[in-house]
């Protein structure tokens, strides 16, 4: 075991770099367990029928670590299942990063106003919620874009609430998952799944456990499993995996290098 103790620190310094370097060039999906929560999440979405419409309220404002994967995933996700989806920003400075999530998850493939539509930034609170749940069109009559809702494929066959087969919650605070729950879920009985940074996990919980979401992709980690699950390794798993990897190198280095500093001893003590 002595030549353990004699491995060059450049040759450690190396491995490190790159068990670093290589999961940040190529992501790939971790050997994690997938948590309850996030199967579920995954089986709501992978039951959809082709053509189900899918009500997303999103709150991107940047490419992070947590809710920037957790809707890139979702959306790919969507779109293997030929859902038709309609994103809905509910605070304020998540329509650009919208775009973002867009172009990320390769909708530019699909037909605008057809199989998809990004909505904005609605203001208003509450009560513009409740009037889109039951007029979507004359609640919000142009798009992101500026393009008129009334003509568009989509709200020809989406009129309100009841026309929506699943919705998807994100975001943290108030306006957030709460806010749909109170006003689209639970009034509407509308099956729904949530997504939340690890900031708000606590509360989304409770929702959970009381069946009012379906399940959750939560935090960094739920967006790891959601990105194994669904074979589209991402963000969270690029910025999770160096860090799972070198610190499982790190403790082998410990554990062998303590496993030959004592064997040498017990050597020289003979």
């Amino acid at each position: 075991m002595s030549f353990l103790e004699r491995i060059p620190r450049r040759i450690i310094f190396l491995t490190l770099i790159i068990v670093v370097v290589v999961p940040i060039l190529s992501p790939f999906p971790l050997p994690v367990p997938i948590t309850k929560n996030t199967r579920n999440y995954y089986n709501i979405i992978e039951a959809l029928e082709p053509g189900s419409v899918v009500f997303y309220g999103t709150s991107v404002e940047t490419r992070d670590i947590e809710a920037y994967p957790q809707h890139v995933a979702t959306l790919k996700h969507l779109k293997e299942k030929k859902a038709i989806v309609i994103t809905y920003c509910f605070g304020a400075g998540t329509a650009l990063g919208q775009e973002w999530v867009y172009e990320d998850a390769g909708y530019d493939e699909l037909e605008y106003g057809t199989d998809y539509v990004h909505l904005g930034f609605v203001p208003g609170g509450d009560a513009t919620l409740t009037a889109f749940c039951n007029d979507m069109v004359a609640t919000k009559q142009v798009d992101h874009y500026g393009n008129p809702t009334a003509t568009m494929p989509i709200f020809q066959k989406v009129k309100t609430i009841h026309d929506v087969d699943l919705v998807i919650a994100s975001g943290g605070g108030t306006p957030g998952p709460d806010t749909y729950a109170r006003i689209v879920v639970i009034p509407y009985d509308k099956v729904s799944i949530v997504q939340v940074p690890g900031a708000m996990a606590a509360m989304v919980y409770d929702f959970i456990n009381l069946k009012v979401f379906r399940g959750g992709v939560i935090a960094q980690r739920g967006a790891v499993e959601y990105e194994a699950i669904t074979g589209h390794a991402g963000r969270a798993t690029t910025t999770f995996a160096p860090i799972f990897i070198s610190s499982i190198v790190l403790i082998l280095l410990m554990i062998f290098g303590n496993i030959a500093y004592v064997s040498n001893r017990m050597k020289e003590g003979q």
